[in-house]
């Protein structure tokens, strides 16, 4: 659907602007976004659907602030921004994931099913190790290798922040002294 896009944007930059041809260049390009919208949308409803309908009965989740995550890098006249073509295409593909409905669709499901939804402060877990639970920038060798500095535990990195995740969680349970029925 993507390449399919790229080439009717591309006709539609040759066409005159108001002439027929033109109109119907941006109607088919309307038309394919909301379709990638609607499989997105799809999507998300599939996975919340399919992590509800498991046996687990708590979901966690980072906190994560998308909205300020995919704020543009563009700046103004007298500081303008640094790198606006890599951030626009990271916005991208932070919005076209889907992460904050993957959330809310998963928080409704799990709510009529009578289970539990956490969010978690997503500070420096990405840094921390789940072995010994060191934390330091440099842990993070690059956006996929994980090696902890102090006990030299190896992993990958989102495997690493998912289980570091998973700690707080539990800690963070059993420290509230809640139960779960």
């Amino acid at each position: 659907h993507e390449r399919h896009l790229c080439q009717l944007q591309r006709k539609l930059a040759k066409q005159v602007k108001g002439s027929n041809r033109y109109l119907k260049a941006n109607t088919r390009i309307a038309q394919k976004k909301q379709q990638q919208a609607n499989i997105r949308h799809d999507f998300c409803h599939k996975a919340s659907r399919k992590m509800v309908d498991s046996e687990k009965s708590v979901f966690v989740f980072e906190r994560l602030k998308t909205r300020n995550m995919t704020k543009s890098a563009k700046g103004t006249l007298e500081s303008p921004g640094k790198k606006v073509k890599q951030k626009s295409g990271l916005n991208r593909s932070i919005l076209s994931t889907g992460w904050h409905k993957i959330q809310t669709f998963t928080e409704y499901k799990a709510n009529r099913a009578g289970k539990v939804v956490f969010y978690i402060n997503p500070h420096h877990t990405r840094q921390e190790c789940a072995n010994c639970s060191h934390t330091h920038p440099d842990n993070r060798k690059t956006q996929e290798e994980f090696e902890c500095l102090q006990c030299r535990h190896t992993d990958n990195a989102d495997r690493n922040a998912a289980i570091v995740i998973k700690q707080i969680a539990i800690k963070l349970l059993s420290d509230s002294g809640a139960e779960l029925s």
